[in-house]
């Protein structure tokens, strides 16, 4: 059953609207968003009385009267707006925050952990939380040691967003030296770039992909300006977008490294900040710290106050949002409790992103599928994600070729 929009729902059989909000009554309090403009005076009371029978929560910002309301109930009854896990992986989409290493295939973890007889415990990939999340990314980092592993890594990376219709990829990764000794920071990036370079020259007509190099800030601040200094030198090869900063929020503050951030902007790269990823109000000041920094872009925003939340509004600084990934760093219920709705429905920026796809055992396909089904999006909702992400790439030069693809698709499905 595909359904118009609220409004109309409301007053095409408002008897049904009562039942539905009787058996959302008994059942569970609600959590979604929908946005009504121009509310008339009718309605408003209407809603006025459902805040109190079922718990509505209303917010009042810019004239919109967002309303925890329906698509949880339509949801629950099995009304959905038609849209198949299938439609959503054809859709040409945008990754923007997906850690090279992260990334890696579990088959050939194994594999290369087998070559290299490193024991490996299965049971971390059964662990759905975030303890095991990171004795994943420890025996990544252990088994991934060889420039061999990262061409290879680097190749499958690229085939597997490809094969889930992928049309524009900012994969970023962290230059490592070896600690054997066996290669440095410059040949780990050259050999990603060299695979990134023939995947174009093979599969540009079907997905672009650029890179973002990545300063760990959890390293010696040493170590990040040995990493800044090798992206001067690669500056002018195109497929280096931007720069990310990223790694561990406990080693380090923002402050010690804003100086050299400050340094790249003025070299014209873009950056992305993870920001807010930790609970508690020790983290709020270095958030807000980020944001007035005013990045290109966000890394996720799990954790913030009303100010920080009205800051980034102000400021319209986009979102790259991970929501399997965000999902168990907040320890949620469901993804219907996902900020995902606090943005969206405001008309903030943001796109949806796997993080990593090996450690939270996912694909781009399912991030957006997952965030359709618990917020029961309609095809234009899922449509205009796609184009907010387009505007949120780093290479804008192929925005135009972006729209033009992600408009078309949308017309082809409803000649169909």
């Amino acid at each position: 059953m595909i359904l118009p929009s609220f409004m109309e729902y409301i007053f095409l059989d408002s008897q049904l609207f009562f039942m539905l909000m009787i058996f959302t009554f008994h059942q569970c309090p609600l959590y979604i968003i929908c946005t009504i403009q121009n509310v008339d005076l009718k309605t408003l009371f209407y809603l006025a009385q459902c805040q109190q029978v079922v718990k509505v929560k209303p917010y009042f910002r810019q004239l919109k009267y967002l309303i925890y309301l329906y698509k949880n109930i339509l949801n629950m009854i099995g009304i959905s707006r038609g849209l198949t896990q299938d439609f959503v992986k054809k859709a040409p989409k945008i990754e923007l925050h997906a850690h090279l290493n992260g990334c890696v295939r579990r088959q050939t973890l194994f594999e290369i952990a087998q070559r290299k007889q490193i024991n490996v415990d299965f049971s971390i990939f059964d662990l759905r939380n975030i303890r095991g999340a990171f004795s994943i990314f420890q025996l990544i980092h252990q088994v991934l040691g060889d420039l061999s592993d990262i061409r290879r890594v680097s190749r499958e990376v690229l085939e597997d967003f490809r094969d889930q219709n992928v049309a524009y990829l900012e994969i970023r990764t962290t230059p490592k030296s070896c600690e054997l000794g066996t290669y440095t920071k410059e040949q780990y990036l050259a050999t990603v770039i060299d695979e990134i370079q023939q995947f174009q020259q093979q599969y540009g007509h079907k997905m672009q992909a650029r890179l973002l190099v990545s300063i760990d800030r959890g390293r010696p601040l040493e170590d990040a300006q040995s990493t800044f200094d090798h992206i001067l030198k690669l500056k002018n090869n195109n497929l280096i977008v931007g720069l990310d900063f990223s790694g561990n929020p406990t080693k380090s503050t923002f402050k010690e490294y804003e100086q050299l951030l400050e340094q790249a902007r003025k070299e014209g790269l873009k950056i992305t900040i993870h920001v807010a990823e930790l609970e508690g109000d020790e983290y709020i000041q270095e958030s807000l710290d980020i944001v007035n920094f005013k990045p290109d872009r966000l890394g996720h925003f799990n954790f913030y106050n009303q100010n920080l939340y009205n800051k980034v509004r102000q400021l319209d600084i986009p979102i790259e949002m991970c929501p399997t990934s965000n999902f168990y760093t907040v320890n949620m219920k469901s993804l219907s409790e996902h900020h995902f709705k606090e943005f969206f429905y405001q008309g903030h920026t943001i796109n949806l992103n796997t993080d990593d796809t090996c450690v939270f055992d996912t694909d781009i396909t399912q991030e957006h599928f997952k965030m359709i089904q618990a917020f029961n999006l309609s095809t234009d909702e899922f449509k205009q994600l796609l184009i907010r992400s387009s505007s949120m790439i780093f290479d804008q030069a192929y925005k135009p070729q972006l729209l033009q693809r992600i408009n078309e698709y949308f017309s082809n499905h409803q000649k169909e």
